[in-house]
């Protein structure tokens, strides 16, 4: 399975690539917020919020990508993480891997790395899958 960052780019990896299985993301599908009193963090004060040792929990922030993503995970054995190639793309593709490693921690990924959507790019791109995510981004 084929895991894009909008909808554009599945269908340009779909015509590039042909027979995979591409799902559009629509932006981010986690999200951090803070624990305990700090919750409402937009009301809290930032000094208040540094001067103490908070917890940063993860959140859901796109539902339904989340449930579609869970399902389409447990039964795949392979994913393609194709985000956008840059700092942003990196963050929402450890965001995939985190949702695949909890419904299938066996599932093997590469990340495929793209700067437009010509379909030569997209096939040159598809031909040398990376073996993992920039950790450093």
């Amino acid at each position: 399975m084929v895991v894009a960052e909008k909808p554009s780019v599945a269908r340009a990896i779909s015509s590039a690539i042909g027979g995979v299985r591409v799902v559009a993301l629509r932006g981010h599908v986690l999200d951090e917020d803070l624990d305990g009193r700090f919750a409402d963090w937009y009301s809290a004060s930032p000094l208040d919020i540094l001067s103490e040792r908070v917890r940063v929990r993860r959140v859901v922030r796109d539902r339904r990508t989340y449930v579609l993503l869970k399902r389409e995970l447990a039964n795949c054995s392979e994913l393609v993480l194709a985000l956008d190639n840059d700092a942003e793309g990196e963050l929402i593709a450890s965001e995939v891997l985190e949702i695949a490693r909890r419904v299938n921690p066996a599932i093997r990924y590469w990340r495929m790395r793209f700067n437009s959507t010509d379909l030569e790019e997209l096939r040159r791109s598809w031909s040398r899958l990376e073996g993992d995510l920039n950790w450093r981004w």
